[in-house]
């Protein structure tokens, strides 16, 4: 059905079409002649992007036509053919148009990103337009710049008078979609929000009570390896793509995921389309060191043991590393790439990248504790002391040294029912309390897992005001019963020069280290707070009482790739069973009755936490969108992966940083809807009215560093 004219415009020849209009008429109306699919020769040069033809086209047609079709706008908007969109808008074509979802120009615009479009759009149309929502979500304009998180065009809206307060259809405000998704600049634009609606703590849709359960049935008793389809980065850390394969296979092909010492396999179809955060591939297996990991490509509709459906395969071993760096470390480094031969000819045919976590298995805390129900007390408000009394900062007033037993004490009589506590393990495999990731004190950048017990312990006394720490594992002198442990008693404090001198010699060590030049201190030394000895898990334990719950963060001595970027150091560590058995046994053997949480801001230990144990609530530590440029996990982006993530694995619940949910403190009741405990942290927290407007919305824990202030604030 097409005409000599829609073969000229196909291929931009303008001169070619000049002369067919010479010879027809009415022009107007050849012109306007519909193809086979329904396409005018304006649709096709728009399409194709002749924008001499689309302009030769439109002034053949003496004066603005109302047969003019009016989606040629949005199809130029849609290639992003600035060309193009600058002759439709300036001839007036389509501005007032929407699509059959109800979407405007206004909103392809905004969907885009492009505020120049936005610019040239919105002098000439009115606020019916700015506010006109699509049919689906009823998102306008300025909605679906939150969502994609698109902050100069939701800022020239706002400008333009956007209403920053409706509602769409599930009853979320434009503000809350960017908050929700980890566009934390977006929403901050919003500071005119309608202050009833910000207060109100009912959530945005009222989503029933749903069981926290995970996606996996996995068994604490037998290893399992965790594969997911791509890179959890957002930088590529290797050049091939997640399935890289030449387009002459063609579609409908199936990618075949098997492992040896596994009798499963796994099928998705290529290409591969889904979020590899959201479709993880578990693997039950005896010999983890043993498993083969291979990747089948074969023609998709053949069945699966026809041998020549088969096109080429991958395969690649997981123990290669433990070869490399011995079987007590692992990377950090989790994607691999595999390359994908020809059956035929074992020419490369591509590549396929994938990420893997191996789980081992772990045989005790199998019961639920008491922790679960505590937690989830109706009502309850749960105080938590950021690493005791709260961390150490610049600020100059008088602060107890963070991550000590002195620090949780006072954390308790001011009233806290937690304490946070940063739990590390040293190289002999000992777990201690400790922040940062490596040991300034010893005037080097070296990590917590790379020195003794005895050296850990070191860097601490030779500071201290005490002749020895409250105990030393495995050393003898004066105990007190604890159980069948026995614990130190501390000597009574007196101060010496020789500590005076030590501790002068650690300040002048740490001033060339990374922590010194990136904060200007150090936590928890004597000369800025009122330092104490450094302490193991099995000490405080024994020695802080029993109703003081602890908060158990488990992260720095496996840490995150951008942590050991930063600190400038190989992105090697304990490997990561290693380092959560030994963790999860000193728990297991040194809490009686107390109320436990696990945490952490890496999702591996995450996982392992809450397959390889069921005694206490785990929850995943978030930035939520607040988070440094440097740290690209996925998992980590946002409120709304968080809340996916820990009901994918069956998490007790979520601790975000504060600045999401007191902007938008509904979310809180989302999360809750979910069936999940929610808890926020930050410096945001040390102010009353932030806390009241969190605890009015539903919030379970309050991480804090002023715990006598805001335990006064939840009283």
């Amino acid at each position: 059905g097409r005409t000599p004219l829609h073969f000229s415009a196909t291929y931009g020849m303008v001169n070619l079409c000049m002369h067919v209009l010479s010879n027809v008429s009415p022009i107007k109306k050849y012109i306007l002649l519909q193809d086979g699919s329904g396409f005018t020769t304006l649709h096709i040069s728009v399409a194709r992007g002749h924008v001499e033809v689309a302009q030769m086209l439109l002034s053949a047609i003496d004066k603005p036509s109302t047969l003019i079709p009016d989606d040629l706008l949005h199809i130029a908007l849609r290639h992003e053919d600035d060309a193009i969109v600058n002759l439709l808008v300036s001839r007036l074509v389509g501005l007032k148009h929407k699509s059959s979802s109800g979407e405007s120009c206004l909103y392809i615009a905004a969907q885009l990103g492009r505020d120049d479009y936005l610019r040239l759009l919105l002098p000439m149309l009115g606020s019916d337009l700015i506010g006109a929502a699509e049919s689906a979500c009823q998102w306008t304009p300025l909605f679906i710049s939150c969502v994609e998180g698109h902050i100069s065009t939701a800022r020239l809206l706002l400008d333009a008078g956007a209403d920053s307060t409706r509602l769409d259809y599930l009853r979320w405000t434009a503000q809350e979609n960017a908050a929700f998704r980890g566009h934390l600049p977006v929403a901050e634009l919003f500071s005119a929000i309608n202050a009833t609606l910000k207060l109100s703590c009912s959530p945005p849709r009222n989503h029933p009570q749903r069981k926290k359960s995970s996606s996996f049935e996995v068994n604490s008793g037998q290893a399992n390896i965790i594969l997911y389809l791509g890179g959890l980065q957002e930088r590529k850390l290797s050049k091939s793509s997640t399935l890289d394969l030449p387009g002459t296979l063609g579609h409908g092909l199936v990618l075949n995921i098997s492992i040896k010492e596994s009798p499963a396999s796994i099928e998705r179809m290529v290409p591969l389309f889904n979020d590899p955060v959201d479709d993880s591939l578990v693997f039950a297996v005896k010999h983890p060191a043993e498993a083969a990991i291979i990747f089948n490509i074969r023609k998709g509709d053949t069945e699966r043991d026809d041998h020549d459906a088969l096109i080429g395969t991958g395969v690649t071993f997981l123990d290669a590393q433990t070869t490399i760096l011995g079987a007590r470390h692992g990377t950090l480094l989790r994607e691999h790439s595999v390359p994908i031969l020809c059956k035929d000819t074992l020419r490369l045919l591509g590549t396929i990248t994938f990420s893997f976590l191996i789980v081992g298995p772990y045989y005790q805390l199998e019961c639920p504790s008491p922790s679960f129900r505590y937690l989830e007390a109706p009502g309850s408000v749960r105080l938590i002391g950021h690493r005791g009394l709260g961390q150490n900062s610049r600020d100059r007033f008088l602060q107890l040294g963070e991550n000590t037993i002195g620090s949780f004490f006072a954390a308790g009589k001011q009233g806290a029912t937690f304490v946070e506590v940063y739990v590390q393990l040293t190289k002999d495999l000992v777990p201690v309390l400790f922040h940062d990731y490596s040991l300034s004190e010893s005037g080097t950048d070296v990590p917590i897992h790379d020195v003794t017990l005895d050296q850990f312990m070191h860097a601490s006394n030779v500071q201290s005001q005490r002749g020895n720490p409250p105990s030393i594992v495995g050393s003898s002198g004066n105990y007190t019963a604890c159980g069948d442990v026995h614990l130190r008693r501390p000597r009574s404090r007196s101060v010496t020069m020789a500590h005076e001198k030590g501790a002068e010699e650690v300040r002048n060590r740490m001033k060339h280290t990374v922590d010194y030049l990136t904060k200007g201190f150090k936590p928890n030394t004597r000369g800025d707070f009122v330092q104490d000895t450094f302490t193991t898990l099995e000490d405080v334990l024994c020695n802080v009482p029993a109703d003081m719950g602890f908060d158990m963060e488990i992260s720095n001595t496996h840490p995150r790739i951008h942590e050991a970027v930063e600190a400038g150091i190989a992105p090697v560590s304990i490997d990561i069973n290693i380092f959560v058995d030994a963790i999860l046994d000193v728990i297991a053997r040194f809490c009686g009755g107390r109320n436990i949480i696990l945490s952490s801001f890496t999702p591996e230990v995450c996982i392992l936490l809450a397959i390889k144990q069921k005694s206490y609530p785990v929850l995943f530590i978030t930035n939520a969108g607040k988070r440094p440029l440097s740290d690209k996990e996925k998992r980590a982006g946002s409120l709304q992966v968080a809340v996916r993530f820990a009901k994918q694995w069956g998490l007790a619940g979520i601790v975000a940083a504060a600045d999401s949910v007191v902007m938008c403190p509904r979310l809180i009741g989302f999360i809750r809807s979910q069936g999940l405990i929610c808890g926020s942290y930050n410096g945001l927290n040390n102010e009353p009215a932030n806390v009241e407007l969190q605890v009015k919305a539903g919030i379970n824990l309050i991480v804090a560093d002023r715990v006598g202030l805001i335990s006064q604030t939840l009283e």
